[in-house]
C-alpha cells in the first residue's frame, strides 16, 4: 500500500497494519482502505490529521479522511488508524472502493514533505507566542 510505504519513510509513526479495502460478493464495501500505525507522541497524529484535513478541504480526496486512537491494540504501543470518514446513510460501492484507493496515492505522494512542512509551521507559532509573553 502506497500510505503503508510513506509511513515508514516518514519514521515517525510505523505502521503497523493496513488493508486496502474489501468488497462483498454483491460489490459494497464491507472495510474501506485503513492503516494503523504506533506513535510514542500524539504530536505526531496531530501533524498527520492536519495534513489530512488539508487535502479535504482541497478536495484533493474523495472524502475526508481522518486520524484516530485505536479502540484495542494487542501491544502496549498507543495505535492509530488513518482511515476514510464514512457515512451511515450511504452504501459505499466497489466505485467507491476505487476512488480511495486512489486517494491511498493522493495521501502518501507528499506526505513526508508536508508533516514536516506543518510541523515547522506549528513550531514557528509556539515560538511566536512565548516571545509574546
Amino acid at each position: 500500500m502506497p500510505l503503508a510505504y510513506a509511513m515508514s519513510i516518514l519514521r515517525l509513526a510505523p505502521p503497523c497494519w493496513s488493508c486496502e479495502g474489501h468488497l462483498t460478493k454483491t460489490g459494497d464495501l464491507v472495510c474501506p482502505p485503513q492503516l494503523w500505525f504506533y506513535s510514542a507522541s500524539t504530536i505526531y497524529p496531530e501533524l498527520i490529521s492536519i495534513y489530512l484535513q488539508v487535502l479535504g478541504h482541497l478536495k484533493e480526496t474523495s472524502c475526508l479522511w481522518t486520524v484516530s486512537v485505536c479502540p484495542h491494540t494487542a501491544s502496549n504501543a498507543t495505535t492509530f488508524t488513518i482511515k476514510p470518514e464514512q457515512s451511515i446513510d450511504k452504501k459505499l460501492t466497489a466505485n467507491d472502493l476505487q476512488q480511495l484507493q486512489q486517494d491511498l496515492h493522493t495521501l502518501s505522494y507528499s506526505l513526508r514533505d508536508e508533516i514536516f512542512k506543518i510541523a515547522k509551521q506549528k513550531l514557528a507559532e509556539i515560538e511566536r507566542r512565548e516571545n509574546a509573553a
